[in-house]
């Protein structure tokens, strides 16, 4: 009886023990700050050159660029839910807030950025900041100047068809399926005219 109460005994402590040594849960989330594009508006106005423009626009993007490589370089060090992966989304998250208000308030100032005039990344920041957004209403509102630029070969067939395809899959849960043979372009009208676009 008594190496049956010390047994006990011992499993009670040795139970406690891994309880107060267990991994402590995630920090509760922190609020993210909204914005709204006339935040930006007295910036936007200061950016009276294409190399004005050029440097913002460069700024975005590769800020973008920058948070996202960070979240999965949390995850890959850290797991998914980790506390390092949890600040580094939300820090994606809160950057994506502010572009997404930045970049509709530049294109509301201003024509799409081309790559001649304000280079390559300059005019690859507005397509990525909205592809990233995946509410539907902001997406569409921005088609126009994206099918312009893609029009002038400021954004490439792939980019403007993999824009249109998310577009799509938000709306309608699925990818957009053409029989082949097809061609980018058809496909990309294809698209617009789908989620009545054009």
């Amino acid at each position: 009886m008594k190496k049956l109460l010390l047994l006990c005994s011992f499993i009670a402590v040795f139970s406690c023990k891994t309880e107060t040594t267990s991994t402590p849960p995630p920090p509760a989330p922190v609020e993210l700050k909204t914005y709204t594009p006339d935040d930006f508006k007295e910036e936007i106005d200061g950016l009276t050159s294409n190399s004005a423009r050029s440097i913002y626009l460069e700024k975005i993007y590769r800020k973008d660029q920058k948070v996202r490589k960070a979240e999965q370089e949390a995850i890959q060090n850290f797991g998914y839910n980790s506390k390092e992966h949890l600040v580094a989304k939300h820090n994606f998250m809160q950057e994506d807030l502010i572009n997404f208000a930045k970049i509709e308030q530049f294109l509301k100032q201003n024509s799409y950025p081309g790559v001649n005039q304000e280079g390559a990344e300059a005019a690859a920041a507005p397509f990525i900041v909205i592809h990233h957004n995946m509410n539907l209403d902001y997406r569409n509102r921005h088609f126009k100047p994206l099918y312009e630029a893609w029009k002038k070969k400021n954004i490439s067939d792939g980019e403007m068809a993999l824009y249109l395809n998310r577009s799509h899959k938000i709306k309608f849960g699925e990818m957009f399926t053409m029989p082949n043979p097809f061609t980018r372009e058809a496909q990309i009208d294809s698209l617009a005219k789908r989620l009545e676009l054009l």
